[in-house]
């Protein structure tokens, strides 16, 4: 159903598919990997469910450009050495 969803949005001329999902769903997450998804972004107690703090990732997939995790890093590296 994924691989379907994300061919239909490349056909609907999407450039960037993006998701969010709770730290804990490792199972997701694998899925997600495995589909080409990266992490973009973690969001320390982003949101609260039945009192407990929930830890969020933020995941997505471009149609056209791989963006790798050392991507992520010399961006994150070059804001902090910048500030």
């Amino acid at each position: 159903i994924c691989e379907e969803m994300i061919k239909k949005g490349w056909n609907t001329n999407l450039e960037k598919i993006w998701l969010t999902v709770h730290q804990e769903n490792e199972k997701a997450i694998k899925l997600y990997k495995s589909l080409g998804f990266n992490i973009e972004g973690i969001f320390l107690k982003d949101e609260k469910e039945n009192s407990k703090y929930q830890t969020i990732v933020s995941m997505a997939i471009f149609k056209n450009e791989e963006c790798s995790f050392e991507d992520r890093l010399k961006i994150w590296k070059d804001i902090d050495d910048n500030l």
